[in-house]
């Protein structure tokens, strides 16, 4: 087996998902690190918050992959005071290289979206032309249920097949449900897109009480799933991909899950 880089592992994530498929306003790709490194040990999360660069550095991780990107705006200023500049501080002292992919593996055939898909249970989710969409586009899907069901029989299968401990439902909770819309992550702004498809219920994360009630207004219904929940379903599936090219690599890397991450908001 011979060593990896930060490149090399990059490479892998990049033929998936390659960069050009990222939003405009995003920033995708290496955020913090040498694309030389070595790389014998990686950790996957959604974000790289404080606990999960710690929890990364004591699993003696060369590399973190975030879905998140840890820099979104230009930095004018590197204060090491500041929790970001905390951070950037350990992550070089520790040598540890941050990489994320977001928007372009939101978008991609077979990343987030479509795991999303399947594990709503969903059928016949066409594939999305993403050399046809513009900005904002790629980022939506909607599929059949089969069979139909009610609202309130859907949300409380959602809660138990994704093991949520709690979402939320907008609409008549006898609404039949045959058709699907989704969004990972932050849904809000697909709300239109959504009432002009011909979809029954939106599935997605931080819907707003005003989305709530123009679908209610429209007759159609909403499930709000998390934002971390929606997404947080993927990673596994992301590291079984990885680990499968690595191992055809024959490159010396374990990748595993960063298993100190929570949900931020806490329920009562």
């Amino acid at each position: 087996m011979r060593e990896a880089t930060v490149q090399d592992i990059a490479g892998l994530i990049e033929a998936f998902a390659p960069c050009s498929l990222a939003a405009n306003w995003d920033n995708v790709g290496l955020q913090i690190g040498g694309r030389d490194w070595p790389v014998h040990r990686v950790r996957v999360a959604l974000d790289a918050v404080r606990t999960v660069i710690d929890a990364a550095i004591r699993d003696r991780a060369d590399m973190l992959i975030t879905h998140h990107p840890l820099l979104f705006k230009p930095i004018k200023t590197l204060d090491f005071s500041t929790p970001l500049g905390r951070i950037i501080e350990k992550a070089f002292h520790h040598r540890l290289a941050i990489y994320s992919a977001h928007t372009n593996l939101d978008r991609v055939t077979g990343g987030v979206n479509d795991t999303l898909a399947r594990r709503l249970g969903l059928e016949n989710v066409p594939p999305v032309d993403l050399e046809s969409v513009d900005e904002n586009g790629g980022f939506f899907r909607i599929g059949v249920l089969t069979p139909p069901r009610n609202l309130s029989d859907y949300a409380k299968c959602l809660k138990e097949r994704l093991r949520l401990p709690h979402l939320r439902f907008a609409g008549d909770a006898k609404t039949a449900i045959r058709k699907v819309a989704l969004c990972a992550g932050s849904g809000s702004g697909f709300v239109d897109l959504f009432l002009d498809s011909d979809a029954d219920v939106f599935v997605s994360g931080d819907l707003k009480y005003h989305d709530a009630r123009k679908v209610e207004d429209h007759g159609r219904a909403l499930v709000d799933i998390g934002h971390f929940y929606s997404e947080n379903l993927f990673l596994d599936v992301w590291i079984d991909q990885l680990r499968e090219a690595i191992e055809k690599n024959k490159w010396d890397v374990d990748i595993g899950r960063c298993t100190r991450e929570t949900d931020p908001f806490t329920v009562l």
